[in-house]
């Protein structure tokens, strides 16, 4: 199968597997590209003959594991506590002279994107 035909083919299959794992736009179509190149790349291992959207979404699958795996071993900062200086009595602490730096309680949370 000529690589276009397989793109045409398998692109929407493909990337919306990548919405269903990934949850952005952006991240999606990198895991879709990066998908294809492994593919060309390693097409001497497929066999004719055999179901090519499963071998695809195998190899799409393994790159969003090892995308998992890359990312916990990244260090991550943890929030700083700091306590407002104009408090002086340290037992009458209130919630609002505590603040954390580098932390965000409602994260923004983006919903997938229909194409």
């Amino acid at each position: 199968m000529h690589p276009d035909e397989m793109v045409s083919r398998y692109e929407s299959v493909l990337y919306a597997r990548a919405m269903r794992l990934l949850r952005t736009r952006s991240d999606a179509l990198d895991l879709v590209q990066d998908t294809y190149e492994r593919a060309l790349r390693g097409k001497a291992s497929f066999t004719p003959g055999t179901n090519l959207r499963h071998w695809l979404m195998t190899i799409m699958y393994n790159l969003f594991l090892d995308r998992c795996r890359r990312l916990s071993r990244e260090p991550r900062s943890l929030p700083t506590m700091r306590i407002n200086p104009a408090v002086k009595n340290i037992f009458g602490f209130k919630f609002e002279d505590f603040t954390l730096e580098g932390y965000d309680p409602y994260p923004a949370i983006k919903a997938p994107v229909a194409v």
